[in-house]
């Protein structure tokens, strides 16, 4: 057998221990499997193969496993003699790993500081990690690397593999905590080091997108800011027992599940005893080390209210516990590998976050009898859950007879009493009873505003019935996308658990997924058990508040809710929140169970929303053996995410580098002609009002193109494409004749333009070019091109049709670029004032007048706003486009008579336009 077959390698996307053992590979030249491991539920195989830290990366060669990304890397380099990556001298090669150790040991742990710290701590945390760079920087400069390209020599040896795959996390870090730790003027060296190791392709290959790891990062923050302010945060630190049998275990062996903690709410269990600082284990035991007990072969420690404890209990622990939670939070970026370090809510299985079941009722007794038989049913799994029980009154009785209003304060009564003798065992039971009727709308609105961001509200009608599996169920669905940063997204705003079966676009799809898919994101909200998320529903609630004193209402066209509003007015809430979510492009947890089953049901009970009775309208699922395991919960990149007309949208989708533009142009359902639209200089609202107009018309096949990375973001998390020009730039700038870097804006601008064109071309794309200052009619775009053409150009619009024929791609290519990027510096600086001269559509058709080759036609297509009085029917035929100098009110304000404003104050579309698919 070959001796490079049988490679595996067990490793986590995230991990920079892992992208070592991958990039060695590569450089070796060697295929192998890979398994992505869930560093938090970690597989049998990798406790099988690293039985002693249970951590990845391991690598597997015929079966053998290897740990330790050093040892690894030193194994693959002494196994495959072929582009070695340690020096064959013996001095240098201790060299370079004396410097190895210096990474992990000095610059890591400075730089895991930085992150995990604030004010003058992280200042501290800053300077030491330029003290430990200017040790680097005068070994690159002057010590035993001088001269070289890689601390490897021309190629990338060991210490550029043990360095550089982490580095990338400084980058990272200078984002998220707006602090720069890699200044090119005080390491030019180190810097320029950098920036060829990034260059190399096998690099660019191993490493995870910078925006995907942005994404983890600001989610490991957010969570270390929420529970930093935490007065009582949950820990648990669990360690084996020594080799030697002993009861009691060191505490610097340990291995520590931890957050931000705060020490004086803390104890140690099940032994409620003290434990002194500094206290000797048994005989044998090393000496200097602190010893606390352990219950079998694992130490436990967790929180309880101050309250409960003595000062004396709680004292000794102070010192220990802040030096546990601080080591916990230091290991993580340093030893990331770690699978007991990950810093999300999910590393420990119990996160201390609050869950209140809002029960909504009214005048159904036996509705609600039902109801809280099924609550009281159900599995908590030992956790606390409390219990609010919101009593709507009856309504005026103005007009009836005493006995009538009898009657109604009996049923009152009644309620009341079945609540009162309810026994709720699993957390607090409060019961609001109203003064005076509140109806739905308000019933929902004002029936939970979250204390913190890990209190949970999950909204029950009294007509539904619940699954005894429920909680377990949106337990696992909490720790998963909100507590995991790999897979929380800010977009979720919660979790229905009715049957999906209502699709509130008009003319939207049928509402069907695959019988494989179980979990799936869809816009819409579900009132028959509604887990909702903290954060979005505080954000609804000032959202609410604004647009309800303002007077705004929840008008959406094209949305069945919006009948709905028309027709009961304020006694429901579902289009307030409705209109919310499409203003916010937030998104919903549904299940999909065979055999139209769900975990909560409702049995439509006569109310408000029924006349009468209709009965059930799902089956409940309340066998645990199933033929699915129903606590799988996938990974968020697996999921499926739907619009209000249950048509798939696609977030995130974000080019920073060409070799994502292939993916990108294929999830536009694969159309030949696609519409790149530029936003330079285009505010957003003049933007978002395009967008709308497009989605109106149909055009669907378009990529947003522009240098505003936080506006990029979020329209890539709404589901738009987009291309982030200046992430583009910086993953070309080394090696091409145009050195972006220190070019214009508007060098910058016309050169990504012309690439695009190009790189699209090739791809056997046909392309619009269009700015964001213009809007088309509909049907104008694809009524201008003429077969026999190859370019289409409206300089007067500043628009661009290129055809993907031999004599267009034979004419676009790099000399050609450099000559429309050549004309655009010879009008730099010149006397010319027109703005059309310095467009984009004007160089390219300049650059045309030599080429013979290609058909061009000269249109003069579109109106223009402001220079001539425009009627409606003209502006549905034709491009309307205006001067960039227009005021945007103006703008606004034309566009609004013209009938093509179609944003409203929250710069959100008016209406919601279905097209079956």
């Amino acid at each position: 057998m070959d001796q490079h077959s049988s490679l595996k390698l067990l490793g986590s996307w995230a991990d920079s221990h892992t992208h070592r053992v991958q990039l060695a590979l590569k450089l070796k030249g060697l295929e192998f499997d890979y398994q992505e491991e869930d560093v938090v539920n970690i597989s049998p195989a990798l406790v099988l193969h690293n039985p002693v830290y249970k951590k990845v990366p391991v690598l597997l060669h015929k079966d053998r496993p290897v740990v330790e990304s050093v040892v690894i890397l030193q194994y693959i380099d002494e196994t495959w003699a072929g582009n070695p990556l340690t020096p064959a001298d013996p001095f240098e090669r201790a060299v370079a790993r004396f410097w190895c150790h210096f990474a992990e040991d000095k610059l890591a742990p400075a730089v895991g500081a930085v992150f995990s710290s604030s004010g003058e701590g992280q200042k501290a945390a800053v300077d030491q990690v330029h003290e430990n760079l200017k040790l680097l920087e005068c070994e690159i400069r002057d010590g035993a690397f001088k001269g070289r390209r890689f601390f490897g020599g021309d190629k990338i040896g060991l210490l550029d593999i043990v360095l550089g795959c982490g580095s990338y996390w400084l980058a990272v870090f200078e984002e998220v905590m707006e602090v720069k730790l890699v200044d090119p003027e005080s390491f030019p060296a180190f810097h320029a080091w950098l920036r060829d190791f990034e260059e190399q392709n096998e690099v660019k290959e191993t490493i995870p997108a910078i925006d995907k790891l942005l994404e983890y990062a600001r989610g490991v923050r957010q969570m270390m800011l929420s529970l930093s302010s935490s007065t009582s945060t949950s820990v648990l630190a669990t360690a084996a027992a020594n080799a030697t049998g002993n009861d009691d275990v060191a505490v610097d062996a340990i291995d520590v599940h931890c957050l931000f903690v705060d020490p004086t709410q803390a104890s140690v269990e099940p032994n409620s005893e003290s434990i002194e600082p500094g206290r000797r284990g048994k005989e044998g035991n090393e000496p200097g080390k602190i010893y606390l007990p352990a219950i079998d072969g694992r130490l436990q420690i967790s929180t309880t209210p101050v309250g409960l404890r003595s000062k004396e209990e709680t004292k000794p622990l102070l010192p220990l516990l802040f030096f546990l939670s601080f080591s916990a939070l230091l290991l993580f970026f340093y030893h990331s590998s770690s699978s007991s370090l990950l810093l999300s809510s999910s590393s420990n299985p119990n996160p201390r976050f609050t869950f209140i079941i809002k029960l909504l009722t009214f005048d159904r007794i036996d509705s609600l009898r039902r109801c809280l038989r099924s609550l009281a049913a159900a599995d908590y799994t030992g956790d606390r859950v409390h219990l609010h029980v919101l009593v709507d009154h009856f309504r005026p009785l103005n007009s009836s007879s005493g006995a009538t209003i009898d009657r109604k304060l009996e049923e009152s009564r009644r309620i009341l009493d079945l609540v009162d003798r309810l026994r709720w065992p699993h957390g607090d039971k409060i019961v609001h009873y109203r003064t005076a009727n509140a109806g739905l709308q308000a019933q929902w609105l004002e029936a939970w505003w979250p204390c913190s961001d890990d209190e949970f509200a999950f909204v029950v009608e009294d007509d539904l019935e619940l699954s005894p599996l429920y909680y377990k169920f949106l337990k696992g669905l909490i720790l998963k996308y909100y507590y995991d940063p790999a897979n929380y997204n800010p977009s979720i705003y919660g979790a229905s658990l009715q049957r999906p079966r209502f699709v509130a676009g008009k003319n939207g799809n049928k509402l069907q997924v695959g019988s494989e898919t179980r979990i799936f994101l869809y816009q819409m909200v579900g009132t028959w058990g509604q887990l909702l998320f903290p954060k979005p529903w505080k954000e609804f609630r000032l959202w609410y508040d604004e647009h309800k004193s303002k007077e705004i209402k929840p008008i959406l066209q094209g949305m069945v809710t919006t009948r709905w509003y028309k027709r009961f007015g304020e006694r429901i809430w579902t289009p307030w929140f409705i209109k919310f979510i499409h203003s916010r492009g937030y998104y919903n947890i549904y299940t999909n169970f065979e055999q139209e089953r769900a975990l909560s049901i409702s049995h439509r009970d006569a109310g408000v929303n029924y006349g009468k009775t209709v009965g059930p309208d799902s089956s409940l699922l309340v066998d645990e053996s199933l033929s699915f395991n129903l606590w799988e919960v996938p990974p968020l990149r697996n999921l499926k995410w739907y619009d209000f007309c249950f048509t798939e949208t696609l977030p995130g989708r974000i080019v920073s580098d060409f070799s994502g533009l292939r993916s990108l142009l294929y999830s536009l359902k694969q159309q030949k002609t696609i519409i790149v639209i530029s936003l330079y200089q285009t505010t957003e609202r003049i933007a978002k009002n395009l967008i709308c107009n497009l989605e109106k018309a149909g055009s669907l096949n378009f990529i947003l193109l522009g240098d505003n990375p936080e506006f990029l973001i979020d329209l890539a998390r709404r589901g738009y494409p987009v291309i982030d020009a200046d992430q583009l730039i910086s993953s070309i700038r080394h090696g091409k004749p145009v050195y972006l870097e220190h070019e214009t804006d508007i060098i910058r601008e016309i050169w990504v333009k012309a690439t695009i064109v190009q790189k699209c071309l090739e791809l056997g794309y046909n392309l619009w070019l269009i700015d964001g200052n213009m809007i088309p009619g509909s049907g104008s775009l694809s009524e201008l091109p003429h077969p026999s053409n190859d370019f289409v150009v409206a300089k007067d619009v500043g628009l661009l049709f290129v055809k993907s024929s031999p004599p267009s791609m034979k004419m676009w290519n790099d000399d050609y670029i450099h000559k429309v990027v050549a004309e655009c510096k010879s009008l730099t600086g010149s006397n010319s004032h027109l703005m059309e001269h310095r467009s984009f559509v004007y160089l390219a058709r300049k650059a045309l007048d030599d080429n013979a080759d290609v058909r061009v036609d000269d249109s003069a297509v579109g109106v223009k706003l402001g220079a001539i009085t425009v009627n409606r029917t003209e502006s549905k035929m034709n491009v309307v486009f205006w001067s960039r100098e227009m005021a945007s009110a103006l703008v606004q304000k034309e566009l609004e008579r013209l009938g093509m404003w179609s944003i409203d104050v929250d710069s959100s579309c008016v209406s919601v336009v279905c097209r079956k698919t």
